[in-house]
């Protein structure tokens, strides 16, 4: 306890420092809330209230986590500022600044849970920036595309050191829209990758339209078509790069619209993608079991994902510096390491906080 004490005291003068501004309760609170995440603990309220100071007794604990998962916080607007603040140092060494975008639903008691939400991309690992929690079921749309990408795309251009940096946005099928590609490369000066449809319309200079289905029929393992300034759609006019190629390690065609010029940096740049969902996954179910906590309010789980966020950003900050410091086993051939640095990093934050004695604790904490 006094270990979490500690951190508790330390991510509320952090708040403070970067700009967070809750009132004294919501502070301690939600420090509490990650300190119980990273002791451990699942995001599910009744797990959740296990780290909240002994003294108070358990309805009453109950009682004051319901009333912030209730509250009209603003998240993650209040939270996005502060955070990329709090993140800057890493975002400064990055030579490209990737962000996924990606949509992860559940069902739970007949009702619906959607996220739409957009990630850094790290190492092979997403650090959630900004997210919109829906009450129904299907696809997001243009709207909500921009209602997510917009205020992260603003904060960057905002920040000293970071409005330099040469942003891309990454998405699976359900964002390959020429439009979408259109208003980043315009409004934002943001590059993208985006995986497109087999259904849709290839248009040639010369004039002709070709669905891209019959490219992908001519497809064999191991071939590249690359088809440069071309339009997508027959309603687009926007000039785009288009990629399709067969990997060997693929089991299917992939088909990709690009800023960039080169098959092998498009390539790059999606597998970059999938980084965002080994973090749902341990939002959802592995590590903080999101999915199980009975929560199906967009309010309640947006807030929520507040402390969840922060204690997946400093779980994968220490796992970075694990790393970097020779701290983890030798990957396989192949391979770039045996273990996440979400999980790397969390295990050992779980260490620090219940089983180090509190002054090697403080002398851990004098990293952040």
């Amino acid at each position: 306890m006094p270990n979490a004490l500690e951190l508790m005291v330390t991510l509320k003068n952090l708040f403070f420092v970067v700009g967070l501004r809750f009132s004294k309760p919501t502070a301690s609170l939600l420090a509490w809330l990650v300190v119980s995440l990273l002791e451990g603990r699942e995001g599910r309220p009744f797990k959740l209230i296990g780290g909240l100071p002994d003294h108070k007794a358990k309805e009453t604990k109950l009682q004051r986590l319901r009333r912030f998962l209730q509250k009209k916080l603003g998240s993650p607007y209040l939270l996005l500022r502060a955070f990329l603040l709090f993140l800057s140092p890493l975002l400064a060494s990055l030579p490209i600044v990737e962000i996924s975008i990606d949509r992860t639903d559940w069902e739970k008691r007949k009702q619906y849970v959607n996220i739409l939400m957009v990630a850094l991309v790290y190492k092979g690992r997403g650090i959630p920036l900004f997210w919109i929690v829906l009450d129904y079921r299907g696809a997001s749309s243009f709207r909500l595309w921009k209602k997510v990408l917009t205020p992260v795309l603003r904060e960057f251009k905002r920040l000293p050191g970071l409005s330099g940096k040469t942003m891309r946005i990454l998405g699976d099928r359900e964002f390959a829209s020429p439009k979408l590609a259109q208003w980043l490369t315009e409004n934002w000066n943001a590059g993208f990758t985006l995986r497109l449809k087999r259904s849709e319309y290839l248009n040639l200079e010369t004039g002709k339209s070709t669905k891209l289905q019959k490219y992908l029929n001519q497809c064999q393992k191991g071939m590249i078509f690359l088809f440069r300034n071309v339009t997508v759609t027959k309603n687009s006019d926007f000039p785009v790069n288009v990629l399709i190629a067969w990997p060997d390690d693929e089991a299917e065609p992939i088909l990709l619209m690009s800023d960039l010029t080169l098959p092998e940096a498009i390539l790059e740049s999606y597998e970059h993608r999938f980084h965002i969902e080994p973090m749902f996954k341990d939002t959802k179910t592995n590590a903080f079991n999101l999915e199980q906590s009975r929560l199906t309010s967009p309010v309640r789980i947006g807030n929520l994902l507040i402390p969840m966020a922060i204690a997946i950003a400093l779980s994968v900050l220490e796992g970075n510096t694990q790393e970097q410091n020779g701290n983890v086993k030798k990957p396989p051939q192949g391979k770039d390491r045996v273990e996440g640095l979400f999980r790397l990093g969390l295990r050992e934050w779980t260490y620090q906080i219940t089983r180090a004695s509190l002054y090697k604790f403080k002398k851990f904490l004098f990293r952040f």
